[in-house]
């Protein structure tokens, strides 16, 4: 492949998210009622998202720049299928996410945070949005992954923990403590700590960690590194597709036509960044837990819903 073309590839990612950030400017400014999630504008990309992806990436590449490219060999690739399995997987999260999105108004997040839907939420619901995301994005592409050979114990087996667990620990305390000094977690009541947590980390576990863990970074991201062997392009359009997830997250509208637009833009202009600051984990060590136990559901999950978790599970 001709550099040219190399350059191509990777600016393909980069003019889609600026068409997004045109899009979100033109839409929110004809607007007069900003959907809940977009409430803090652009502020937020450039305060937040962009500089912890920017860090993110840079971190974990200067760290990992001695390592050796993985060869995906635990994740049950079939390479005479490769293209056309992705694909598939490509397809089936979208439309699994518009059928969860029409029919349920469920995205990758519980919708109950306050901070972006007010009203009080019980444990059935929890259960309810759990069971929707396991079942489609978890349960049944496992199966799938089964018939191809893969197996959880190969995989974890041949993960080099000790070479991985600083980056795991790191990365958590990292994100926790960004995201809690920010959110409401200091104002939860002590005595509630000891089941909102908990209970939080299993839901979000359920219903979202293992979605993102299985689709993204065991099904589309080793056949995306396999099939172009550009690991900051595959974790650019890695970034893409976990902002697929969020499309019917709780502060999304899509009330009117330009309410959607500045829904989608805007989750592709933030979720897009959070999306690679996952990815590079995977595409760089070959290990898909670390974004998981330490970017997703310990880091930033924990702070952000501890509140909404003591709040359901108190009653």
């Amino acid at each position: 492949m001709t550099q040219t073309r190399k350059s191509a590839r990777l600016l393909a990612p980069v003019a889609f998210w600026l068409a997004m950030l045109a899009t979100f400017i033109w839409a929110n400014g004809s607007t007069g009622l900003t959907p809940p999630i977009a409430a803090e504008g652009l502020r937020d990309v450039w305060q937040f998202y962009l500089p912890l992806m920017v860090f993110t990436l840079a971190t974990v590449f200067y760290f990992t720049r001695n390592r050796t490219r993985p060869t995906w060999q635990g994740f049950a690739v079939a390479r005479h299928s490769m293209t056309r399995d992705l694909a598939f997987a490509l397809a089936y999260l979208v439309a699994g996410h518009l059928i969860l999105g029409a029919v349920f108004n469920t995205g990758l997040h519980f919708p109950g945070p306050d901070v972006f839907e007010n009203g009080s939420h019980d444990h059935q619901e929890v259960i309810q949005w759990a069971a929707l995301q396991v079942t489609v994005f978890v349960l049944l592409p496992y199966i799938w992954l089964r018939r191809r050979g893969f197996s959880f114990r190969k995989l974890i087996t041949g993960i080099d923990w000790k070479r991985d667990i600083w980056l795991m620990i790191a990365f958590w305390a990292g994100e926790f403590l960004s995201v809690a000094f920010i959110s409401d977690f200091f104002d939860v009541a002590p005595a509630d700590y000891s089941y909102a947590i908990p209970f939080g980390i299993v839901a979000n576990t359920i219903g979202a960690g293992l979605p993102v863990l299985v689709m993204i970074h065991l099904i589309i991201l080793p056949r995306l590194s396999l099939l172009l062997d550009n690991q900051l392009l595959v974790i650019m359009l890695g970034g893409l597709v976990y902002a697929t997830f969020s499309l019917f997250d709780p502060g999304t509208s899509y009330s009117s036509a330009t309410n959607g637009w500045v829904s989608v833009s805007y989750i592709f202009l933030t979720q897009t960044l959070i999306g690679m600051g996952k990815a590079v984990f995977t595409v760089r060590t070959g290990n898909p837990f670390i974004h998981f136990t330490s970017y997703h559901i310990l880091g930033a999950r924990v702070a952000f819903d501890t509140s909404m978790y003591a709040d359901i599970f108190r009653r």
